[in-house]
């Protein structure tokens, strides 16, 4: 199990104490962008999230863990990185996908990544 897993892992235990769900949300750049998009993609995201979320780079995919959002918050904040992403003037199109984990949502986060990979690809196919 990989950091990105263990920390997916902890919240899941979380959300079924707590039954607040979270977010995973998986944001896609087009191709295989430089690693100085890489980074710059990555500060744009975490300069919109909350301290609370988690955000990561994984296998060419910004990764984040929204804490206590559930999926119908989910547009809202990709609305607001819609606009940092435009103000940044990020020279690519992003895909996004998301899937929630708790009470009413995913039941695991294995699911709920599963789930947010293939509307990464269905969004892929429909471009």
């Amino acid at each position: 199990m990989n950091g990105w897993e263990r920390l997916l892992d902890r919240e899941a235990r979380r959300t079924s104490r707590t039954g607040r769900p979270f977010t995973v949300l998986r944001i896609a750049p087009p191709g295989r962008p430089d690693a100085e998009e890489m980074e710059r993609l990555l500060a744009v995201v975490e300069g919109e999230l909350r301290k609370s979320d988690i955000v990561c780079e994984l296998s060419g995919e910004v990764v984040a863990m929204l804490i206590d959002t559930a999926e119908h918050h989910a547009p809202a904040v990709l609305e607001r990185l819609g606009a940092a992403f435009r103000k940044a003037q990020l020279i690519f199109e992003l895909r996004f996908a998301w899937a929630s984990v708790g009470p009413m949502h995913e039941p695991c986060w294995e699911r709920a990544w599963r789930m947010a990979g293939a509307l990464l690809v269905a969004n892929t196919a429909a471009a």
